[in-house]
């Protein structure tokens, strides 16, 4: 957008007058969004199949004592999976456990971001609505069909604890501003080492972030005392892979040991996954031109609703009085004049221009910092500048196709917080400062970003209205949607048919059944989708089963047509169903015959043929 930059001029300061009202208020306030908002989506978080199974199953066992990468096979690093099957082990496998402790990782990650806005110069009032954006929008948000988009259920853990884990890094590099200590450096780069063992994402960001703001600590500082800062958070950033790879290179060969420590950064040459057209879609690859067309689109449209503000806002200088009946009425005007939009699908387009708003702070906020490189805002310059930095290394993977849903809900966060800040804080202070009054522009984009949360809140509640059926019992209740009525017949009908300590298989995706009927796989990988067949090979997710055959087969229904193959055994892993279908016979069919185009759902239970060959 090409007001972005105009948009996000304000100088970054301590923010205006924040009144009387106790600090304790923002935090209680925030504590009843986070309980409300809990409350409200309460057993609802997990998809009864996709991807959060793998998680609960991953922790249980490795809380039984099996080895991660050797038993269980993961495509991040071990960090994740390694501390949930210990909170498995200390307090007890069963979903509530890691329910739980992903409520107080949100918490942390909420407290986290609202530090690092005020440090950024953001108001109170303004970190305030940020974080409450932040917790309806992104961490409690049910945008998709499935629920592996949220904080409290995540599709991969490592996707929410490198998060956290790069903003308390850089949280932890801003205090060398107000404390030069190499202490600090050192656990900033600590936090930084321990992302590395998650996912890329929140280890590249929390590292040039961190990294920025130690080096822009030390350029006064003496040559010794600049190496001094630098290797105290390089050390911390090595200290977690090497201890890693160590505990893992005593129960597995170390080509295997060093890979697992790699985690994703061991494929980054595949090209086959690289180029499966998921991973494109996601990065808006697919279409660039479709991608940059809406990109504008939505750009456009936010200009045409901002801009008449700002120029509301710059015709009423030296009217206080006006300023204050113009800021009411535009409030309550736009209030009106979108409740009739306020379920349009549009507002999903928002996100689209989070890379310009972000780009647009960090070269404002850069070039101030370096023409008051002596001043007394230099600290907030340079929060607001890294965090800034921060948001944008979290951007490439959802870059040309911007989103607040699916991967959007971590990687576009920080992003979508600063535009926040800029509408409610740094552009109505600019305007201040050039002698407009900022709050007719503040009363506009509240309630704008008031109609896109409402939208947000809406949709995700539409989504959670039709989880009515239960599974699982005691600490692994939760409500599910109609598959929940498939899931549960299966799990009594193959329960009654499987003896104690046979292994079952679901094929090509659920390992919430294994977990849910605590019944182990014969083979380490829980998932046979196309990103599994182009990360591993089909002659090595066929060899595993072939070695290990497991005594029964599940069959699911999934359709997995955004990894660019409809069907598992039509599309892609013809040899694998091939196999499967000379070695097993059924047994039962609960719902439709799966993997059919004319299926809607249904789950086949296969029994190993008693002359199969081992």
């Amino acid at each position: 957008m090409a007001t972005v930059l105009l948009l996000t001029s304000s100088e970054p300061g301590d923010g205006p007058a924040e009144g009387s009202v106790p600090a304790w208020v923002d935090a209680a306030a925030l504590a009843a969004v986070f309980a409300a908002l809990t409350v409200w989506s309460w057993g609802t978080w997990p998809d009864v199949l996709v991807d959060f199974g793998r998680e609960l199953y991953v922790a249980w066992r490795l809380g039984e004592g099996d080895v991660l990468y050797r038993d269980v096979a993961s495509f991040y690093g071990p960090l994740s999976p390694y501390l949930n099957g210990a909170l498995f082990r200390v307090f007890g496998a069963g979903l509530r456990t890691l329910v739980i402790a992903n409520l107080v990782v949100l918490a942390a990650a909420t407290a986290l971001l609202h530090a690092l806005l005020r440090r950024s110069g953001a108001g109170r009032a303004a970190a305030l609505a940020a974080a409450v954006v932040f917790l309806c929008v992104f961490a409690f948000g049910h945008m998709v069909a499935n629920g592996s988009f949220s904080f409290v259920c995540p599709y991969a853990h490592e996707a929410t604890h490198g998060f956290t884990l790069g903003a308390g890094a850089l949280l932890c590099a801003l205090r060398l501003l107000e404390a030069p200590r190499a202490r600090w450096a050192s656990a900033s780069g600590l936090l930084v080492g321990l992302a590395f063992l998650t996912k890329p994402e929140g280890f590249v960001a929390g590292l040039g972030a961190s990294l920025l703001v130690v080096l822009l600590s030390t350029l006064r500082s003496s040559v010794r005392s600049r190496a001094v800062f630098l290797i105290a958070f390089a050390g911390g950033v090595a200290a977690p892979p090497l201890l890693a790879f160590a505990l893992l290179a005593a129960a597995m060969p170390a080509a295997e040991a060093w890979r697992g420590t790699l985690g994703s950064w061991a494929y980054l040459a595949n090209e086959q996954l690289r180029g499966n057209w998921y991973f494109a879609w996601s990065m808006g690859l697919e279409d660039p031109p479709a991608h940059l067309a809406a990109l504008a689109r939505s750009g456009a449209l936010q200009a045409a609703l901002l801009l008449p503000l700002l120029a509301l806002a710059w015709a009423l200088r030296g009217r206080p009085g006006a300023a204050r009946v113009a800021a009411a009425v535009c409030g309550s005007l736009i209030l009106v004049g979108l409740a009739p939009f306020w379920r349009s699908r549009l507002w999903l387009q928002g996100a689209r221009t989070l890379p310009l708003w972000t780009l647009g702070v960090l070269a404002t906020s850069a070039a101030f910092l370096w023409r008051h490189r002596d001043g007394e805002r230099v600290p907030t310059a340079v929060a607001r500048t890294a965090l800034a930095a921060f948001a944008l290394l979290l951007l490439p993977r959802i870059l040309l196709n911007a989103r607040v849903y699916h991967y959007g809900f971590v990687l576009a966060a920080p992003a979508a917080l600063l535009m926040v800040a800029a509408l409610l804080d740094w552009i109505p202070r600019a305007l201040e400062d050039a002698g407009a009054p900022g709050r007719v522009f503040r009363a506009g984009a509240a309630a704008l970003l008031a109609v896109a949360v409402a939208f947000h809140l809406a949709e995700s509640q539409s989504r959670l209205s039709v989880k009515t059926v239960e599974v699982g019992r005691g600490p692994d209740r939760f409500l599910a949607d109609a598959r929940g009525g498939y899931v549960n017949a299966f799990l009594a009908a193959a329960a009654a048919r499987l003896a104690p300590g046979e292994t079952l298989t679901v094929l090509p995706e659920g390992a919430m059944i294994n977990y849910l009927m605590r019944r182990r796989s014969s083979v380490p990988y829980l998932t046979m989708l196309p990103s599994d067949e182009a990360q591993f090979g089909e002659d090595e997710l066929l060899g595993a089963l072939q070695r290990s055959p497991p005594a029964a087969v599940a069959l699911l229904h999934r359709d997995t047509s955004e990894f660019g193959a409809r069907y598992f055994g039509t599309d892609y892993a013809q040899r694998t169903r091939a196999w499967v279908g000379a070695h097993y016979a059924p047994e039962l069919t609960v719902g439709d015959p799966p993997l059919r185009p004319t299926s809607l759902f249904g789950i086949a239970l296969l029994r190993r043929r008693p002359e199969a060959a081992p």
